[in-house]
């Protein structure tokens, strides 16, 4: 294969969000070669260029880079012939639960996936020879263990609130387990963006890191399944020959009941960061002064108590964003589809969800965050 015509992912497998785009090129046969970035690398090739230093980086053989993940996936099926298989949904209501799923994985499942690395002492040394293993270097690896552990204190992760996230995480895998013993994907017989999301918990973590593989393997056979469906999957239908055709969207005509649960586990512990993530912020907005410079990534810090625990989480922009994008999505429906989707949130107790309101408006250009109105 010629390399000067590949996708170049920086990337480990180790990583939470390089599991996503690694899935996705792979699902759409995109040659792609994956380099282990060292910290000259990111400093040279993707910082001067981004301002940005986290895997996973995409650049394309033309040179565009795509940095950070949340509008990677967007960008390539916005790009994509017309033959690609989309694994963005052209029907609204499937749109918004394939966007409502991505913005639980990216957002909230990354706090218990960092907490069962990083909080338990056989965890830390499991992780910490892995990311050996993965940089050939243990000064690298050391590296990169102290960036994670930084992380882990960063989303207020402790002794106290952690067992309390590990906890949604079994309750997850209990549920996707089932919804997977009569399901492919998660909408069924077609891969959707959905499920380019939740590999970022499920291989980066569940699949390989050592206290939530004892679960997968323990307790949830068909969700293990899933994750090696996924990590082999190709352009199209599976290669498998068992493997059903890919229906169109508009032939999936409904969300499998087997994932209300999940939505209803959603509605139980998520939600409440979403609203307290987005209270944070639109403070925040309204004091700050300069209007048209990039955003940091986080802004301030905010404190609430969750399940009895208290969690002081920092304000976080790509969630503001990413929250932005699906209420969007539900003010662009008509009326039959925003009568649907209201139905379906009132039926699983999210109907808080269409309450929030991005007020100070959030977006996103040349890999950065700005307000909306000093750009408009």
């Amino acid at each position: 294969m010629d390399s000067v015509n590949n996708h170049l992912l920086y990337a480990t497998r180790a990583d939470y969000y390089s599991a996503k785009i690694r899935a996705y090129l792979d699902y759409q046969s995109l040659p792609f070669d994956e380099v282990v970035p060292t910290q000259k690398e990111f400093d040279q090739l993707v910082k001067a260029k981004t301002g940005l230093e986290d895997c996973p980086v995409l650049i394309t053989p033309d040179n565009s880079i795509f940095q950070p993940h949340i509008n990677t996936i967007d960008s390539l099926e916005a790009m994509a012939s017309e033959s690609s298989c989309s694994v963005i949904p052209d029907t609204p209501v499937l749109k918004f639960v394939v966007k409502l799923i991505e913005l639980y994985c990216d957002s909230f499942m990354y706090l218990p996936a960092l907490y069962m690395r990083w909080g338990y002492d056989e965890a830390i040394v499991s992780a910490y020879l892995r990311l050996r293993r993965i940089y050939q270097s243990p000064t690298q690896a050391q590296l990169e263990a102290n960036k994670e552990r930084q992380k882990f204190s960063l989303f207020g992760l402790n002794t106290h609130n952690g067992p309390f996230f590990e906890y949604h995480a079994e309750q997850m895998v209990h549920i996707l387990d089932k919804h997977f013993e009569t399901h492919r994907y998660l909408l069924g017989d077609r891969l959707s963006l959905a499920d380019l999301a939740l590999m970022g918990p499920l291989f980066a973590h569940f699949y390989q890191d050592i206290r939530p593989r004892e679960l997968l393997l323990d307790r949830a056979p068909n969700l293990k399944q899933w994750t090696e469906r996924m990590i082999g999957v190709e352009s199209g239908p599976d290669q498998e020959a068992d493997a059903p055709e890919v229906p169109a969207w508009e032939e999936i005509g409904h969300i499998p009941e087997t994932l209300y649960p999940l939505f209803q586990l959603i509605a139980d512990d998520v939600i409440q960061f979403w609203k307290e993530n987005l209270s944070a912020w639109e403070l925040w907005a309204s004091n700050d002064r300069v209007k048209n410079e990039v955003i940091p990534r986080f802004v301030s810090t905010h404190r609430f108590v969750w399940n009895a625990v208290s969690v002081e989480q920092p304000t976080a922009v790509e969630q503001v964003w990413q929250l932005q994008q699906l209420l969007d999505l539900y003010t662009a429906c008509d009326g039959e589809n925003q009568e649907f989707i209201e139905n379906l949130l009132d039926s699983l107790d999210l109907s808080e969800l269409l309450d929030m309101k991005v007020t100070r408006s959030v977006t996103f250009k040349d890999h950065g965050f700005y307000h909306r109105d000093a750009l408009d």
